[in-house]
């Protein structure tokens, strides 16, 4: 599965970050070369932009821990394209959560904003940060309750918060 392949990295990327084990550091290099042989360079093909975006992150840190490019120039080039395509005004900003823009939901903006800041830390490009900032806030401001700390799924696009799909 696209972002559960994602995650395992990740955790292979936390052991490394923890450890400094090579044997783990070898693992981030394979596990994330195993996906590209798998899924390809451009995973546009996907409609869900949270899948894109866990493995937006999964590039992001394989390359701040191994410094391979090849995983940097993903993270950026699918970052750019799913904030392109899922990014708008409508609802007040937020990324729609697939092509079809049904619903904006916290499983995409939260990691959204996650990413565009491993971004700005990896190109110290301004753009990054400024994109993590409206994103972070447009989730705060449609999807958090700051009475219960809750953050709710999703936003439909006629507007309808889903207050019942609490995950966060």
């Amino acid at each position: 599965d696209f972002w559960k392949q994602a995650e395992m990295i990740e955790m292979i990327i936390d052991a490394y970050e923890r450890s400094g084990n090579t044997a783990h550091w070898q693992m981030i290099t394979e596990s994330i070369n195993g996906f590209l042989a798998n899924r390809g360079n451009d995973w546009l093909y996907n409609i869900y932009n949270d899948d894109i975006m866990w493995m937006v992150i999964a590039c992001a840190r394989g390359y701040k821990a191994t410094g391979n490019t090849t995983f940097r120039d993903r993270a950026k080039y699918h970052f750019d394209a799913v904030y392109a395509r899922g990014w708008d005004t409508q609802l007040g900003g937020g990324i729609w959560w697939t092509t079809d823009k049904g619903e904006k939901n916290a499983c995409i903006n939260g990691p959204a904003a996650i990413a565009a800041c491993l971004l700005y830390e990896i190109y110290n490009d301004a753009s990054y940060l400024t994109k993590a900032k409206a994103i972070y806030n447009w989730q705060r401001s449609i999807l958090y309750d700051a009475a219960t700390g809750k953050v709710y799924d999703h936003i439909t696009a006629a507007g309808a918060v889903k207050r019942d799909w609490i995950f966060t």
